[in-house]
């Protein structure tokens, strides 16, 4: 009987740790699946960093104008000089 106790008592210990060992495999491919889509997502929010801080900094740059752009408002101007705002 002692015997046939022990049998079970380790039959049962033994799927025990089978199932233990299946589910952590399991919890191993689902925690690399989302690591995986985590770093994608953040990949993904990278890049649209880096997209506005290009937009930011075509906002923020100098701007000039071209001869020919300031001879025409040289010009269009010109029209009211000598003239009173009021």
């Amino acid at each position: 009987m002692v015997g046939f106790s022990t049998f079970l008592v380790v039959k049962l210990q033994r799927q025990e740790v089978k199932a233990t060992a299946d589910a952590f495999a399991q919890y191993k491919i689902d925690a690399g699946v989302k690591i995986a889509e985590a770093s994608e997502g953040a990949a993904k929010a990278n890049e649209r960093a880096a997209e506005a801080n290009l937009a930011l900094e075509k906002f923020k740059a100098p701007r000039s104008i071209s001869p020919q752009e300031r001879q025409f408002i040289v010009s269009s101007v010109g029209k009211f000089a000598g003239r009173n705002s009021k």
